[in-house]
């Protein structure tokens, strides 16, 4: 459920997005991730070093640099909506640019801390976050066309870390 901040309007002087409260943890609501990052680091890759080389080489070429543009078609868009569309969907970006987020957050943090023993790993990882990031940084850009957005540094210090497996990490990210 959505607190009533979420759909309240701006609050801030100069019609700046108020910032919103966060929802509280469920079930379903998206979590923070660690892991064992020593156990990654360690992680013999060279069985699929030939894919892995691929995988990275299409992560430079960047090709979604250019996806995530705001456009006209943005403009008044949120003020179209109906009351309870516009909850609704406010509650899906929330949950969206937070999950977004939570992989930036855990896909960095492996970048960093692997980089000295699995430096292509690491490299794979640091594009990942760097496109989790942009999709986050759009959700909560759209939050703002509702007059709220997600402080993702209050989030980043105060919410719960669940620990992931290594190997749940590869199939996550393969499945996405």
């Amino acid at each position: 459920m959505v607190p009533p901040t979420a759909i309240a309007e701006a609050s801030r002087s100069g019609g700046e997005p108020a910032i919103k409260d966060p929802v509280k943890d469920t079930i379903l609501t998206p979590r923070f991730y660690t892991t064992d990052f020593e156990a990654m680091a360690a992680m013999d890759l060279r069985p699929n070093q030939e894919e892995l080389e691929a995988i990275c080489e299409e992560f430079r070429k960047d090709y979604n640099r250019h996806h995530f543009v705001r456009n006209e078609a943005f403009d008044g868009a949120a003020d179209k909506l109906d009351p309870e569309t516009r909850r609704v969907f406010v509650e899906f970006l929330e949950q969206s640019c937070t999950s977004e987020f939570s992989g930036f957050l855990l896909y960095k943090e492996l970048s960093r801390r692997i980089k000295q023993k699995n430096p292509l790993l690491a490299e794979c990882f640091a594009h990942m976050a760097r496109d989790e990031a942009r999709h986050a940084g759009f959700l909560n850009k759209a939050m703002g066309d509702f007059g709220v957005q997600l402080d993702l540094g209050f989030l980043t210090a105060n919410k719960a870390y669940t620990f992931f497996k290594p190997k749940f990490i590869f199939y996550a990210t393969y499945l996405s």
